[in-house]
């Protein structure tokens, strides 16, 4: 009977495959600016490379310096090199386990592991195919390792969207089809900036600021049509598509100081209630506590860290009730009037 690998065995385990991975296929490596930090992704063989950095690629940076977290990448399709040993501290769809210095998450198929060494500021992705990564993981690509990272820091990752204007930014939280999409890509179509539709960074002390990691987005396929400005850098059918809604990778079409970081000025619940108008309505801090605390249920490990840094976002802003009407274009110039953000 096999002793349960340690902490130390599964990160010398990960990193032991990576070097035979690389030994088998070359390697590689990409820059990419995160929060104002540096993360490197080395890649064993080309496989992995565009998948894993189309969403990121309006973050590149030159590949000089230290990194303050390196990320190391491989597909056993391309390399022949299986996940290690100890990727077993964490069974298949299991809530990732942490053993010492070490997290693991495995996907609940098996077929993808993230882990992450927050002794040696290290993050691992392994895919068994470059081809099998669902189209999920590849608009937010890395997203269990950056959310590890994070926890230590003064940011955090929220499953929102939020959009900027002159005067500020706006976080928009709720649960998926309450709007949250829709809202933010009307916003980035109207002229604002855009930190994201689905996955975001936030700092909430001393005051709050977001900031934009991924260049994705995506619509339910109904509401595609509306958007043709976008059809450019729409996925091609079914190649995008994440829980039937389209994808979308702006990197490209938007000029890249459209993305990017802004002090926050309200949390927003968006709501589809089929009224004529749009209306914004006074929230309570439960409720955006609920809609933003419901990110611990997507992202698990380090959640005290996590639920600590939402408190405080929710205690330093306030929240509306934003019932969405059918008029999906004048929704920016509505925000703009009632909070007094303009583009």
């Amino acid at each position: 009977m096999h002793a349960a690998p340690t902490a130390i065995d599964a990160a010398g385990a990960f990193l032991a495959a990576f070097d035979q991975a690389v030994a088998a296929a070359g390697a590689a490596s990409a820059d990419f600016a995160v929060v104002g930090r540096r993360v490197r992704l080395r890649f064993a063989g080309p496989a992995l490379i565009a998948p894993m950095t189309r969403a990121l690629a309006h973050r590149r940076i030159a590949s000089t310096g230290e990194a303050d977290l390196t990320i190391l990448l491989w597909d056993e399709g391309s390399t022949g090199v299986a996940a290690p040993a100890g990727a077993g501290l964490a069974g298949p769809g299991a809530p990732p386990s942490r053993s010492g210095a070490v997290t693991v998450a495995v996907a609940p198929d098996a077929d993808m592991v993230q882990a992450f060494d927050c002794d040696r500021r290290a993050g691992f992705f392994w895919a068994r195919r470059a081809e099998g990564i669902p189209a999920a993981d590849l608009s937010r690509p890395l997203l269990n390792v950056l959310h590890w990272w994070l926890a230590d820091s003064p940011w955090l990752l929220v499953h929102a969207a939020a959009i900027a204007g002159a005067a500020g930014g706006i976080l928009l939280a709720g649960p998926g089809g309450a709007g949250k999409s829709t809202s933010a890509l009307a916003c980035l179509r109207a002229g604002w900036r855009y930190a994201g539709d689905d996955f975001v960074a936030v700092r909430p002390r001393p005051s709050p600021v977001v900031d934009n990691i991924y260049s994705s987005g995506r619509l339910r396929t109904d509401m595609a049509a509306r958007f043709a400005a976008f059809d450019p850098v729409r996925a091609p059918e079914g190649a995008g598509s994440i829980d039937g809604k389209a994808g979308y990778l702006f990197a490209g079409h938007v000029a890249p100081q459209r993305f990017g970081d802004a002090p926050l000025r309200a949390i927003l619940l968006p709501r589809v209630e089929g009224r004529a108008g749009h209306a914004l309505r006074k929230a309570t801090r439960a409720e955006a506590w609920t809609s933003l605390a419901a990110t611990v249920t997507v992202l698990r490990g380090g959640d005290d860290a996590a639920l600590a840094k939402i408190r405080d976002l929710v205690a330093a802003l306030p929240a509306f009730r934003l019932s969405l009407g059918p008029d999906v274009e004048a929704l920016p110039g509505f925000l703009a009037r009632e909070l007094g953000i303009a583009p």
